[in-house]
C-alpha cells in the first residue's frame, strides 16, 4: 500500500552529495525539494524517455552506440561514462 506523501531519505541524500537525484514515487516531491530543478522527475516519463534524458544530459551516446576500439560494442552501457574513448 502506498503512503501519501513518503519520500525516502535517498532523495536528499543525492541531494546532499551534490547530485541531481532521478525521483520516482510519490507526485507531491515537489514540495518536499528545495527547488523544481534540484531533481528529475520520472513519475510520468517512460523508461526509454528518461535514458534518452539522462544520455543527453551525460553527453554520452544511447546503448548500443558506444563502441570500445577493443571490444567493440560496450557490454555495460551504464558504465560507458567510464571509458576513456567515449569523452
Amino acid at each position: 500500500m502506498a503512503v501519501p506523501d513518503y519520500v525516502s531519505e535517498k532523495a536528499f541524500e543525492a541531494l546532499f552529495a551534490g547530485t541531481v537525484p532521478v525521483y520516482r514515487g510519490t507526485n507531491s516531491i515537489r514540495k518536499f525539494m528545495p527547488a523544481d530543478d534540484a531533481f528529475i522527475d520520472a513519475n510520468d516519463m517512460t523508461a526509454p524517455a528518461l535514458a534518452a534524458l539522462l544520455h543527453r544530459l551525460a553527453g554520452t551516446a544511447p546503448m548500443g552506440q558506444v563502441r570500445s576500439p577493443q571490444y567493440g560494442t560496450a557490454g555495460a552501457p551504464h558504465l560507458t561514462h567510464l571509458l576513456p574513448w567515449d569523452r
